[in-house]
């Protein structure tokens, strides 16, 4: 082939159809099959393939030319040094010209496979992103051993650069759909705390009418026992619905509120002895304060209902006992990018964590668990009012409230709330975030981070943090495939994972194995839970690198060196 295949005239009309059908909404699969049809039709005698790249690991994304076996065969195989043409491309981020698949040390642990299915040579060229993350790669499978001209070179180019049109669009959008999904729940939980302040509003006139009618019933009537215990009950259920309207307001932020000044610390530890007499014996109560806290601005009053609603909340949970903490640190929000990510405004905070060793929560749960009269529990337990209240509670107050679940894994909600900033401390300008004026950062040596998340959004969040700060990634979303990477890679110099995964591996156990492999490997781990509850349920072991969820940028930065430094072979 001498001809110079990128200029053909049906490229153009291929870009043309990619453009339309991302413009359409129509599937990935779809578009990235018209390309490999494209190119098998204009390049004689060869098989295209199209493989994604996900979380280490290459996915089938398109190859209807090739053996659907070895298709199945490759799907889900791990990226490395020597996985083959497209493992390597994907793993080395440049292109893996392999003239002899039979010959070839990339292709040793795949020879039978080329064998069986007549695959001689395969040319592979990563797809990368606008910045240079491997999203996919395309290759060209022939019969015969051979070289690929230059001509073919400019061709494959120019068909990768099709394939990351169609991925990266993809991908953008299903993060827009994501973001979308996400500020839909906002805008719906706003729209309940519209509904329900109206509602409330409304039936609170119609209880005073209620109420006083009947109280003035009562004291004008001639005695009679029969008629003055009718009177009891409707005074008695009018002021269980004054309470549940006190509770919709709540929730609608439209509630009165008498904002103090306030220790935490103090008010917590008067809470206790009530705490421990309603969660009873078969749960353990821990308190973990962190020194120095600062002062809060809120409703005492509120904020004790808000505490003792998560502690209920949290007893329910754990029917045959278990453990609750409660933890407080001072926090500060300081930068966009972290803010973004937290849905937390840039402060200075108190951060009030209720942890739980209970049944937990999946994610449609969690997605409605701050609605009013929501409730996963049984019908005619409760009101379902508890979250919603403690929501309406901390946004009126100018905090925040994060929620963090999973099934089998307990609970642990987090309020923040604002720091009560007096005019000395707001002359100060070591105590708070002014634009200009955040620390240097302490930045990395290229040193390569096996980051292990479930949680995908987190994950792409991470990444790009960790290589703003000078570090290069792997990422890996469960124990057993970080494993993997780690068996093909002993070059990486930090393993950084959540506590909590799905898969039957969490991070402790993860440690454990990782360690087996490279005994001095550093690691750091991240969690949404408090830290005192996962180390009492045996998660963490005391001494243990945690950096706690949701971080600040400046926080990833300093923990990395401090993990980095002190666990190197040289400073031990």
């Amino acid at each position: 082939m001498t001809q110079d295949l990128s200029r053909f005239p049906e490229l153009h009309a291929l870009e043309t159809r990619i453009l339309t059908r991302l413009s359409e909404d129509v599937p990935l699969r779809v578009i990235l099959d018209d390309i490999t049809l494209t190119v098998d039709r204009l390049m004689a005698e060869v098989r295209s393939s199209i493989l994604l790249v996900e979380n280490g690991v290459i996915r089938h994304g398109s190859a209807p030319n090739l053996p659907p076996a070895f298709n199945a065969a490759i799907d889900g195989e791990a990226i490395g040094e020597n996985a083959g043409s497209c493992g390597s491309a994907a793993f080395l981020g440049k292109q893996v010209i392999v003239v002899d698949t039979l010959t070839d040390p990339l292709w040793h642990d795949y020879r039978e496979l080329a064998i069986e299915h007549g695959l001689l040579a395969c040319w592979s060229t990563p797809v990368l992103s606008i910045e240079d993350q491997v999203l996919a790669t395309f290759a060209i499978y022939h019969k015969t051993a051979r070289t690929p001209n230059q001509a073919e070179i400019n061709f494959i180019n120019r068909i990768s650069h099709f394939v990351r049109v169609a991925v990266e669009r993809a991908q953008h959008k299903q993060a827009l759909q994501k973001s979308e999904e996400k500020l839909a729940q906002m805008q719906r939980l706003e729209a309940l705390g519209q509904l329900t302040g109206g509602i409330a509003h409304d039936f609170n006139n119609l209880l005073t009418v209620i109420i006083g009618n009947s109280e003035l019933l009562a004291s004008t009537l001639p005695h009679n026992p029969r008629q003055q215990d009718m009177l009891k009950l409707i005074l008695t259920a009018a002021g269980q619905g004054a309470d549940l309207t006190s509770r919709l307001l709540t929730f609608a932020s439209k509630q009165t509120l008498s904002p103090a000044v306030i220790d935490l610390f103090s008010i917590v530890k008067n809470l206790q002895p009530l705490v421990e007499r309603t969660l009873g014996s078969d749960i353990r109560i821990q308190f973990r304060f962190g020194g120095d806290l600062w002062p809060v601005l809120i409703d005492p009053t509120q904020f004790e209902s808000a505490v003792l609603n998560l502690c209920l909340n949290a007893r329910d949970a754990m029917t045959h006992g278990g453990s609750l903490t409660v933890e407080a640190a001072n926090v500060s929000f300081d930068y966009k990018e972290e803010m973004l990510a937290a849905d937390i405004a840039a402060g200075d905070y108190v951060m009030l964590a209720i942890s739980d060793t209970g049944s937990g929560m999946d994610e449609a749960t969690i997605s409605r668990a701050f609605e009013p009269f929501f409730s996963s529990k049984p019908a005619g337990t409760n009101s379902g009012m508890g979250l919603s209240m403690v929501y309406g509670f901390i946004r009126q107050s100018h905090g925040h409230v994060k929620l963090y679940s999973e099934p089998g894994q307990g609970t642990t909600v987090r309020m923040y709330l604002p720091r009560a900033m007096d005019k000395t401390a707001d002359e100060n300008p070591t105590t708070r975030y002014r634009p200009g004026t955040e620390p240097a950062l302490v930045t990395g040596d290229a040193e390569l981070i096996l980051l292990v998340e479930d949680n995908e959004l987190v994950r792409l969040h991470v990444e790009k943090l960790l290589h703003s700060l000078g570090y290069q990634t792997i990422s890996a979303a469960n124990g057993m495939e970080a494993l993997g990477i780690l068996a093909g890679n002993p070059s990486v110099d930090l393993l950084f994972t959540d506590v909590v995964m799905p898969g039957g591996m969490n991070g402790r156990e993860l440690s454990e194995q990782a360690l087996a492999i490279k005994p001095d490997l550093p690691v750091l781990f991240t969690s949404g839970y408090a830290q005192d509850a996962i180390m009492h349920q045996g998660r963490l072991a005391r001494g243990d690198h945690l950096l706690p969820k949701p971080y600040r940028r400046m926080d990833l930065a300093n923990k990395l060196r401090e993990v980095l430094d002190n666990e190197s072979p040289d400073s031990k």
